[in-house]
């Protein structure tokens, strides 16, 4: 029970703060098409595979000077491989 009540402590730090995991000089992914408002960790994420534009690689800190958002798909990858680290499993 003791375990259960850490575990569900620290994947809820981790579930708040997932963005804040990723330092600003940390080299972000973009679709520069019309439509795209997030910023990617991950060149092959599924929410890059519709870009109608280029896809570019900046520093995430000019990605939120642009007014870009952390890529849900990105931020849930982020949050289950911290939560995988507070357990003590290896990822796949």
């Amino acid at each position: 029970m003791k375990k259960t009540i850490t575990i569900i402590a620290a994947l809820a730090l981790l579930c708040g703060s997932a963005t804040a995991q990723i330092k600003k000089s940390t080299k972000v992914y973009i679709c520069t098409g019309k439509t795209a408002r997030a910023y990617h960790t991950n060149r092959n994420c599924e929410g890059l595979g519709n870009c109608k534009g280029e896809i570019k690689q900046i520093k995430m800190k000019e990605a939120v000077k642009q007014g870009r958002h952390f890529c849900s798909y990105c931020k849930k990858s982020v949050t289950l491989q911290k939560r995988d680290a507070v357990r003590g499993e290896k990822a796949d």
